[in-house]
């Protein structure tokens, strides 16, 4: 049931009856409870359907007077029959029985009677209680109102929407099914099953997955009426775009184990459609991407394949349905070969053959295979020999792979070592080839094959043999003559016998016998002499090594040998003399041959440079072997210097510039040297006199000109100048510039000195006057004007006064003669002027340089400024004015009366306002622009303040939603913004608001809403200041009196929503996983759901909404759960004496949290499951009844209680008295028997014999 807080506003049917004895039954869906006493009975009724009489009853006890079972008398339908359908049923309490099995049950109305087994308690709906009524309903239907295929299996978009008619809608109080989707492709979240469904909206599938689509595949929708035995199911069918079918056109026939296979589409989808091979339905994990085109080629590895195995082709693409490929392929696998190994190793001889074989296993014949240092082999059958004739040593390698008939290979392994030993060989050579008289040389035989050897061989008279000898065997020999040895035979170990006749010749020459070194001599450097070698015997030339010379070569004995040495050198023979055919002899012998050096004579003066009168001295710097004879020459005269040392010097005076020349030189020994070597004394002119002269006057950055007059000396000439400093390079009378600071008084201090360094002592001086320039600076005061104004423009002067000054306004210039510094003009300008120095000069005629100036500028006033932006805002808000200002300069200033002062303004700019009433501003005064320039204001702007309605406060029983504006909310997120401040509140809705907001509704009986204002319906009514569509929120207060129960508070909105109770926050889940967790966010219309709460008495509602932008929509509603008494199911009878009962309560309601148990004046004995009474709370002393009431515990109380009696009897009592008065009754009816003296508690049962009559009764 839903229901909004109160049990006066239950969704319930509840039947009135008029007998006072009888309660009201409840009827929730199909089951109606009866209530008689304590006789508590659900009525459940399943309706037939589909034109069918398949309906039937199910009768269940709830609660006895005694907790003994009901007894179900009878059942008779209205449409009249015999009432005994069957004897009177037993049901135990807590048990249920089910009329009409075979659901062959029709429409009708069934009156029933049903009793407690001691007659106490009758449910007769003969009487005032109404009957169960079983419905015929028409058809169960599951409708197809939307399938949509797949356009694209990147993302599933596929649609299905069903929707259910007929069955139990029809019944006054709704539907109820049980719906159950399912697929046939395994898609996640099915199957999904709502076991409460009450048919009246559509089932979109993707919607209650909550995914964008649905991938390919039958989808099925089985659904059962829950008030009916009928039953529905109905398939929807979601094709994809891919994969398309093709069908296998061939297999690559038979493969080998572990070989590739190759199967054949007859084409493919593009990527990224896969196809995958199956072995026998199943995957295998081998998937190759489509290409789009025909044939369709894929090979793959057969390890892990059988012999026999079906291949099939399956193709999937994204998110849809995977696809099989028609037709087949049997996958025939051959046994492959498993080993393949080369034999033969061997050894022969040079040109022998030999055989080979390949031992192979498994696989067919013939094979083929390749052999390295062979080749392939073909149609080979296993073990066969392989003829070969290696021309050396060969390992022969099975390599690579053995093929056999069915093309399956396997690895070769295995080689064949076949030795090839070569003919020996013998090579003899001679080491010297060539000797001289007396000396031997080594025979070297040079032996191939496998050593040792043996060798026969000759010198041309005799044959000698060698046995056993290894390869580079010698033998030394020593002809007397020159000889010839040849090799006659050879045979090496392994018997191969090689072919004879290498031959090598010795030569044997005569050998020199002396060789004597002679030519001791002396010479000057740069002379020559002779050396001679004598060499007696062998054969010319000769070759041989003199130290101090190196090698001679192709030398005839006696002939000579020139040498210069350039130092006295021993020549010595040294080594060996060699002749023509390298025959040698030890030479001796030497050579001194001592040589003088050439003496040299170098002369040089100092000072080289002289002036007039001056003297310089002549050095001569000598070589060679002391004392010498020197002459040297002036150019005129020639003058000689025997027995003289170097470092002689002569002193010379020139009056000229004279050259001093070496003309000859000899030493002790008489080498003569050469002469040439000369050194130049210049003789330089000195200057007589100089004189400094060019006093002048000038103005200051102005220069003149000094000069100095030179007699005598060598330009250019150098010399400094006080107040100057050095000048350099200077001509006699040439202008020397000076451009003095101040007036100064220069001279020649010191030297005057030319360009040979001869100098003259300065004489003169020159008296320079400097004047000083005029200057000129312009100002302006002041130098910016409004339009209309003057300023002054002052001349500041410095130099000697009178002063003639020039100025410009930029077109015009200006001419003011004979003024004195601090000079004024006045100026009147309209635009922005720039007035500028363009000439001035002093008493002295110096002119100054312009170019100072200062502008004057002038701005434009404001015109206008007009004050507007008349408003209506509620109290607390704000508005805007603004001043449009026509000319000036912004920023702009003024006063607003009502505001105050305004500054940093730009024309047309918002200006907030908040009066607290309603106010009319006006601009006071003037406005003034950036640069000073004024305007009267004019205009004025009422702002008229309307108050905001005051909150009425929670209701009573209906909700009050005060709203607020949350317009200059900036805070991130934007829900920490939303404070719901008293300077926010804008005012408020009630209930009957809601309704004029567009679709929304508001139930007055549940105070369940939808306030659905969409995104374009403005939140607005006379209660409300003002109108809002976005940045709003509502707070909703109502002071609720519940009725106990468990209430569970449902909300959706868009944006963010919280619930609170007595002002304590309730916790909202949200109802799909993929929502905030936070409710109170901005998000799209989700729904969130408090748990369970238990409610009884008035508590104080209150909901938090807010809407930032776009959609607006919030809807509240509740369930609503009555607290259930509990079940005592222990016994409730004990003799007088006996012990205290145990009394056991239970629940099926989940929220109740344990149990009370009260005396029946209500004062609270225990609190727990089970209850076992003491003495003083139960009297086992006497007989009687003692009453105890139990009630289940809720969080907010008690539940109601169920009464649970505690009979105390004596033993049981034979005086009875039966009294039978037996009225005639039809077939069918009934006769009551009553017995005397029972006692209480006591079970009675009336039998006919031994048979039962009736159902026993409790005294």
């Amino acid at each position: 049931m839903r229901a909004f807080f109160s049990t006066a506003k239950l969704w319930a049917r509840v039947f009135s009856l008029v007998i006072a004895t009888f309660s009201a039954p409840e009827l929730v869906a199909q089951t109606t409870t009866y209530i008689q006493g304590s006789l508590r009975v659900n009525v459940f009724v399943s309706n037939p359907c589909n034109g069918s009489s398949n309906g039937f009853i199910r009768f269940s006890v709830l609660q006895t007077s005694d907790g003994q079972p009901g007894i179900l008398q009878l059942i008779l339908p209205a449409t009249g029959g015999n009432p005994n359908f069957f004897g009177p049923q037993s049901i135990s309490v807590g048990s249920s029985f089910v009329f009409n099995v075979p659901l062959t049950l029709p429409a009708d109305s069934y009156d029933f009677v049903i009793r407690d087994t001691p007659n106490v308690d009758i449910i007769n709906t003969f009487g005032p209680p109404p009957p169960v009524t079983l419905t015929s309903l028409p058809n169960l239907v599951i409708n197809q109102n939307t399938l949509t295929n797949n356009s694209s299996c990147a993302s599933p978009d596929g649609q299905v929407v069903g929707s259910i008619s007929g069955g139990s809608q029809a019944l006054p109080g709704g539907g109820s099914y049980t719906y159950t989707w399912t697929s046939s492709n395994g898609l996640a979240g099915l199957p999904l099953t709502n076991n409460n469904f009450n048919g009246l909206s559509n089932l979109n599938l993707a919607t209650l997955l909550s995914i964008p689509g649905l991938p390919g595949g039958t989808y099925t929708l089985n659904v059962t009426d829950n008030f009916s035995s009928c039953s529905q199911s109905r398939n929807f069918i979601i094709t994809d775009p891919s994969p398309s079918l093709f069908s296998i056109t061939s297999g690559s026939g038979t493969a080998c184990s572990g070989a590739n296979f190759t199967v054949t589409l007859n084409g493919t989808d593009s990527a990224p459609t896969n196809y995958e091979i199956l072995r026998n339905g199943a995957p295998t994990g081998l998937i190759f991407p489509g290409t789009g085109g025909g044939s369709f080629n894929m090979t793959f590895a057969t390890i892990g394949f059988t012999n026999g195995d079906v291949l099939t082709v399956r193709a999937t693409n994204g998110f849809c349905t995977p696809r099989l490929m028609t037709g087949s392929v049997v996958l025939n696998i051959a046994s492959s070969p498993t080993s393949a190994t080369l034999n033969g190793t061997t050894t022969i001889c040079a040109g022998q053959s030999t055989n080979i074989s390949v031992a192979i296993v498994g696989g067919t014949a013939p094979f083929s295979f390749t052999i390295t240092g062979l080749g392939p082999v073909a149609g080979y059958a296993p073990g066969a020999p392989i003829s070969v004739s290696p021309l050396t040593t060969s390992i022969y390698t099975l390599s690579g792979l053995v093929t056999d008939a069915n093309g399956c290979t396997v690895a070769g392994s295995g080689n064949a070592a076949v030795t090839v030993n070569p003919t020996p060989t013998a090579v003899v050579s001679a080491l010297p080839g060539t000797l001289c008289t007396g000396s031997s040389s080594t025979l070297t035989f040079n032996l191939t094959g496998s050593g040792p050897f043996n060798v026969g061989y000759s010198d041309g008279f005799t044959t000698f043999n060698l046995s056993g000898i290894p390869n580079g065997h010698t033998v030394v020999v020593t002809p007397v003559i020159t000889s010839t040895y040849t090799i006659t035979s050879i045979t090496d170990a392994t018997g191969c016998i090689g072919l004879p006749g290498s031959a090598t010749t010795i030569t044997v020459n005569p050998a020199p016998v002396s060789a004597l070194l002679t030519g001791t001599a002396t010479i000057c450097a740069g002379q020559s002499t002779n050396l001679i070698v004598t060499i007696a015997g062998g054969t010319p030339n000769y070759g041989f090594t003199i130290t101090g010379l190196g090698p001679i070569g192709a030398y005839t004995s006696g002939s000579a040998i020139s040498v210069s040495p350039a130092v006295t050198m021993t020549y010595t023979l040294a080594g060996l003399v060699t002749d023509a055919n390298g025959c040698t002899v030890a030479g001796s012998g030497s050579a001194l041959v001592t040589v003088n050096p050439l003496p040299t004579a170098t002369i040089s003066s100092l000072p080289g440079s002289l002036c007039t009168g001056g003297s310089s001295t002549l050095t001569f710097t000598l070589t060679g072997t002391g004392p010498f004879t020197v002459g040297y020459s002036d150019g005129s005269t020639t003058f000689t210097l025997p027995g003289i040392s170097t470092g002689h010097t002569v002193v010379v005076n020139p009056v000229v510039t004279t050259t001093y020349t070496i003309t000859s030189v000899s030493d002790a020994t008489s080498c003569v040297g050469v002469g040439g070597s000369s050194t130049t004394v210049t003789v330089n002119p000195s200057p007589t006199a100089a004189n400094l002269s060019g006093a002048a006057a000038i103005c200051a950055g102005q220069s003149t000109n000094l000069s100095v007059a030179i007699t005598g000396g060598v330009a250019p000439f150098s010399f400094t100048l006080t107040g100057f400093g050095a000048v350099t390079g200077y001509t006699s009378g040439s202008p020397i510039a000076v451009s003095p600071l101040a007036t100064t008084t220069f001279s020649i201090a010191g030297l005057v000195t030319d360009a040979n360094g001869c100098t003259v002592a300065g004489s003169g001086s020159a008296l320079v006057t400097v004047n000083p320039l005029p200057t000129a600076t312009i100002s302006s005061l002041p130098g910016s004007l409004c339009t209309g104004g003057s300023s002054t423009l002052t001349f500041t002067l410095t130099g000697t006064g009178p002063f003639t000054v020039g100025y410009s306004d930029g077109s015009t210039t200006f001419t003011l003669p004979g003024i004195s510094t601090g000079h004024t003009v006045v100026v009147n300008p309209v635009v922005t002027t720039t007035y500028t120095i363009t000439s001035v000069s002093d008493a002295t005629s110096c002119v100054g340089v312009g170019g100072s100036s200062t502008t004057v500028t002038v701005n434009p006033s404001p015109t206008a400024a007009n004050l507007s932006g008349a408003a209506a805002i509620c109290a607390g808000q704000s508005t805007n004015l603004s001043v449009a200002i026509t000319g000036g300069v912004a920023p702009f200033s003024f006063t607003l009366t009502g505001f105050g002062a305004v500054t940093g303004y730009t024309s047309g700019s918002p200006i907030a306002v908040s009066p607290l009433a309603t106010t009319t501003f006006s601009i006071a005064g003037l406005v003034t622009d950036a640069n000073g320039c004024t305007v009267a204001g004019s205009g004025s702007a009422l702002v008229t303040v309307n108050a905001v309605p005051a909150s009425p406060g929670p209701g009573i029983d209906t909700w009050v939603g005060d709203v607020y504006s949350d317009a200059g909310n900036v805070a991130s997120p934007y829900e920490n913004g939303v404070d719901f401040s008293v300077a926010k509140y804008r005012g408020f809705i009630v209930e009957s608001d809601f309704t004029s907001f567009g679709t929304s509704t508001y139930n007055s009986a549940t105070d369940a809403f939808d306030l659905d204002l969409s995104n374009n319906i403005p939140l607005a009514a006379a209660t409300i200041c003002g109108s809002y569509l976005n940045n709003y929120s509502i707070r909703f207060r109502n002071t609720r009196t519940f009725a106990s129960g468990i209430y569970t508070f449902n909300f959706s909105s868009d944006d963010g929503v919280r619930f609170f109770i007595d002002n304590v926050a309730v916790p909202l889940t949200r109802v799909l996983v993929t929502s905030p967790a936070n409710s109170f966010t901005n998000h799209s219309y989700l729904g969130y759901s408090s748990s369970p709460i238990c409610l009884t008495g008035t508590h104080d509602l209150r909901i938090e909404y807010f809407e930032n932008a776009g959609f607006s929509r919030l809807t509240a509603d509740a369930t609503f759960q009555p607290l259930t008494s509990p079940t005592v199911t222990t016994p409730v009878s004990v003799c007088v004496g006996g012990t205290a009962p145990t009394l056991t309560a239970t629940t099926v309601d989940a929220n109740a949290t344990g149990f009370n148990w009260y005396s029946s004046t209500n004062v609270l004995l225990f609190t727990g499951a089970s209850f076992t009474p003491n003495g003083a709370q139960l009297n086992l002393a006497v007989a009687g009844a003692t009453t105890f009431n139990v009630a289940s515990i809720y969080s907010c109380g008690d539940g109601p209680t169920t009464p649970v009696v505690v009979n105390v009897i004596n033993g049981i009592s034979t005086a009875l008295a039966v009294g039978a008065t037996i009225d005639p009754v039809c077939i069918g009816g009934s006769s009551a028997i009553t017995v005397d003296l029972s006692e209480a508690g006591v079970s009675y049962q009336l039998r006919t014999g031994v048979t039962p009559i009736g159902s026993a009764v409790i005294g």
